[in-house]
Order: C-alpha cells, then sequence, then structure tokens
C-alpha cells in the first residue's frame, strides 16, 4: 500500500473539500466548490472563514504553522491521542511494515477513515481485513494490556477497529452495548434499539493505580452532586486474564450533545468543595475497611452519545 499523498474530506456524506501533500510534503487544503457556496467555514480562522460574509474561498492553503506535523488544526482534531497514535502505529507496522518516521498526516487521516470521533470522514480509507465477530470488552482489556506491555504479538482486529479513534493517553474503546451490558458490539455501524453508544476506558498499566476506575467514578459522582450535568457512567466486570475487573462506561452521545448546552445554576465553591470533601470522606472509610480494597482492577466507561452519524505562495491546483 502506497503512502496517502490525496484525501477527499466528508461531512454527513457532502463533500467538503480536498487535502494533498506537495512535493515537498506540505499539506495544503481547499474547499469544494459546492460546499464554498452552502457550506461554512470548517473554522473561524481565516482562510477556512471569510473576513466577511459571503462564498468561501476554493483557492487552496497551508497550515501557519507546523505544530502538527504541517497539517491544518481542524483536521488534526479528527486524530487520536497517545493511545489511539500508539496502536496506530503498532498496526501499521504489523499490517505495512510502515515505521514510525514515515507515517504521515495524511497517512493517519487515512487509517481513520470513517471512524473519527468529530463529524468529518476521509476518504479513500485505509482497506484492511476485518473481522464480522462481535467484539468481547475481556478480549478488548487483554489486548489493551498487551499492547501497554510492548508485546510483539498480533494486534486484536477488534482492538484495532474500536480503539483506534478515542483520545486522550489512556486506552479506551469506542462499542455499542446493550442496556443491561452483557452483549457489545461495533459502535461504527448501525446498531439496534436496545444497543447504546458506550466509551469504555481501560487502566493505564503504567501511570494508574488499580482502582483507578472507582476514583474516576468517585470524580463523577462529585460532580453531579455538585450541580454539574454530567453523562452516565457506570462500573462495568469483565475478566481479564482470569481476575474479574469493574470497567467503567460513559454515554458519549449525551457528552458531546451536553458539552453544547449553557452551563447554568452552578453552585458556590464552598457547596462545590463541601460535596466533594463529604464524597471523599465516605471513599476513605470504606478503603480504610476493606470494602472498596475487595474489589480488584476497575476500568470506568462513558456512555458515548456520538455514534450513527462526525508574494504569498501558490498552493497546489485541487
Amino acid at each position: 500500500m502506497k503512502h496517502a499523498t490525496s484525501l477527499e474530506v466528508f461531512m454527513g456524506g457532502e463533500h467538503v473539500g480536498t487535502l494533498v501533500a506537495d512535493t515537498k510534503g506540505k499539506i495544503w487544503f481547499a474547499y469544494g466548490k459546492e460546499w464554498s457556496a452552502h457550506g461554512f467555514g470548517l473554522s473561524p480562522m481565516r482562510p477556512f472563514s471569510p473576513a466577511f460574509a459571503g462564498a468561501l474561498d476554493t483557492s487552496a492553503f497551508k497550515s501557519k504553522n507546523d505544530h502538527f506535523d504541517g497539517l491544518h488544526g481542524v483536521f488534526n482534531d479528527s486524530l487520536p491521542d497517545g493511545w489511539g497514535l500508539l496502536l496506530m502505529d503498532r498496526v501499521l507496522e504489523e499490517k505495512l511494515a510502515w515505521e514510525r518516521h514515515a507515517i504521515t498526516p495524511l497517512d493517519r487521516l487515512s487509517y481513520i477513515g470513517g471512524r473519527a470521533m468529530g463529524a468529518l470522514e476521509y476518504r479513500p480509507a485505509m482497506a484492511f481485513d476485518e473481522s464480522s465477530e462481535e467484539p468481547v470488552l475481556s478480549s478488548l482489556a487483554e489486548a489493551a494490556l498487551s499492547v501497554q506491555e510492548g508485546s510483539a504479538g498480533k494486534i486484536l482486529e477488534s482492538l484495532r477497529i474500536q480503539g483506534g479513534s478515542p483520545g486522550g493517553a489512556s486506552p479506551k474503546v469506542t462499542v455499542a452495548l446493550n442496556k443491561d451490558g452483557t452483549r457489545c458490539m461495533s459502535g461504527f455501524s448501525s446498531i439496534p434499539a436496545d444497543f447504546d453508544h458506550w466509551i469504555v476506558k481501560f487502566r493505564a498499566e503504567k501511570h494508574d493505580p488499580p482502582c483507578i476506575g472507582r476514583i474516576e467514578k468517585a470524580y463523577a459522582e462529585m460532580a453531579s452532586q455538585a450541580g454539574i450535568t454530567m453523562p452516565e457512567a457506570r462500573l462495568v466486570t469483565v475478566r481479564v486474564r482470569g481476575k474479574p475487573e469493574k470497567s467503567g462506561v460513559a454515554d458519549c452521545d449525551e457528552m458531546l450533545r451536553r458539552a453544547h448546552d449553557a452551563v447554568s445554576g452552578w453552585p458556590s465553591v464552598a457547596e462545590a468543595h463541601g460535596v466533594a470533601k463529604r464524597l471523599a470522606n465516605d471513599y476513605g472509610r470504606r478503603m480504610r475497611n476493606g470494602r472498596l480494597r475487595k474489589e480488584l482492577d476497575s476500568l470506568y466507561a462513558v456512555r458515548n452519545t456520538r455514534a450513527g452519524r462526525k508574494g504569498p505562495e501558490s498552493g497546489p491546483t485541487i
């Protein structure tokens, strides 16, 4: 497979524009004619948006800096963070024998394709043989642990699909779970009515304590009791290498929807501090009397509400 030198950008099935890498590796973007006529600027900053009302400029332009290896910031937002990039590098090395330094930003966008956490899609997407088997949380957790440990073994196919797009440094997967959490399936296709989209967060082996899932769940409860609107979150139990672990899940669609809501009715700092202190004391008592110590490693999951839908130098001719 050749490295990507050109990608088409789509949003909701509509063509937005084109990304092209020139012979020097510089990345340029230009809006498509139809999108420039009736669409909107992908960023409020120029040259993505005009200084005054009117049609978008269809001239090609590159990023103003090299903060993201020359990729425009709005497109870099489609890429994952530490965990997703680690997994991506491992997969591309395994399947294509590409070393990390040779992977370009357009390669990474092509790898993500239509699985980005935002509204943008990139075509053509890299094509790999995909398993039709339903993902299993315990298998995903074990595979994530193996990747963190630096295992040279083959990457679990379902981990490549479900775990490649979420942001953050800790291992995560985006999946669909049924109402009682007993069945898991891919969240990147249509799902039955009794399933919801969730982000499942695993423990970072080198940095997180064994109880990190419970800690994050406690903070979510503290925030909720302090008056902050929070997405649904829970701990779910899976077996990892023969041991039961509690995995946290959180509602993704709800997270994105509430990110756009206006914040109102904030409690005072003293009230929020009081709630946090009472909850912390309660968890401390439970830890000291052994009720929490008897629980093994926990993973945190958040319900995923996103899915289903995501002289000036002249540029190349696009």
